[in-house]
């Protein structure tokens, strides 16, 4: 009798005539794509939020090498939480009459202290980089910088800026909470997408202890943050304001391909500020 075929890690090998529904579908894992949520969003939360974390008394646990591209559905999640968070304070300040513009400047300061800064840091350090030209080698030792420069001073104010006063513009707590919502939501989860897209930079450094999240959980993260920033805003103004914050983050995403070699944490973090930032602008916009 011929020896049957070895079973991979983790899977049974379906009888003939048998399509594996229970555990597969078109070829993609449904089980194995949809199981350990908590998990995930640990791990997220570990390695995208420390600085609040340490506040509250939990030492966040390093990411082992690979594991966070295996866990990127928990991105989106972990971006609502700060989303929401941050509206949370833009609404308490508003209910004590605190003028729009100021509460719109702290909720942005939540905003950027729950993140660790490493998405400004990362859009500004870029901008540098860019500025300074150079070679692919060059533009990635320019990463490398401490202290931003003046242009990457410049683009922090404008980033800053553009949120406080599309907040302040919105005005409403109620719709603050649902543009913080999409928005984070989704321009986190855009960060799955290039984390699967583009190689890691270098052999070090953020993007390459990441990994590359495979074709199902990127979609799923993708879809997540879609479907999140849908559920927060009117059809219309969720379909645009996705639409112009995939532009937002594209135009970043090609910088990093193109002048860095791919990707790094700060460039990853230059592309989430790109579509968050899209996002808020077609909010209000279209409000």
């Amino acid at each position: 009798m011929a020896k049957a075929a070895k079973k991979g890690p983790g899977r049974k090998k379906p009888r003939d005539g048998d399509t594996d529904r229970d555990t597969d579908l078109g070829g993609i894992d449904i089980v194995g794509t949809l199981s350990g949520w908590s998990e995930a969003v640990t791990v997220s939360a570990m390695a995208l939020i420390a600085p609040p974390l340490l506040m509250i008394g939990v030492k966040p646990t390093k990411p082992k090498k690979g594991e966070l591209g295996r866990m990127v559905r928990g991105f989106p999640i972990v971006g609502l939480g700060v989303g929401l968070f941050s509206a949370l304070i833009y609404a308490l300040l508003n209910g004590l009459n605190l003028p729009p513009v100021l509460a719109a400047i702290l909720a942005v300061s939540t905003m950027v202290f729950c993140g660790g800064a490493s998405s400004e840091g990362g859009l500004a350090r870029m901008a540098d980089a860019l500025v300074a030209g150079g070679s692919k080698t060059q533009h990635l030792s320019n990463l490398k910088a401490e202290q931003f420069g003046s242009y990457g001073t410049i683009v922090l104010v404008i980033s800053f800026s553009i949120r406080v006063a599309a907040i302040a513009l919105i005005g409403s707590p109620g719709a603050v909470t649902a543009a913080l919502a999409a928005s984070c939501a989704a321009s986190w989860a855009v960060m799955a997408l290039a984390l699967h897209y583009l190689p890691p930079a270098k052999k070090t450094g953020f993007a390459a202890m990441a990994g590359r999240p495979d074709w199902n959980q990127m979609i799923l993260t993708i879809m997540l943050g879609a479907a999140i920033a849908l559920f927060f805003l009117k059809p219309v103004v969720g379909i645009v304001a996705l639409a112009v914050g995939a532009l937002g983050a594209f135009k970043f995403f090609w910088f990093a391909r193109e002048k860095f070699g791919g990707i790094t944490g700060d460039t990853l973090g230059a592309i989430q500020q790109g579509a968050e930032l899209g996002m808020l602008l077609a909010i209000v916009a279209l409000i």
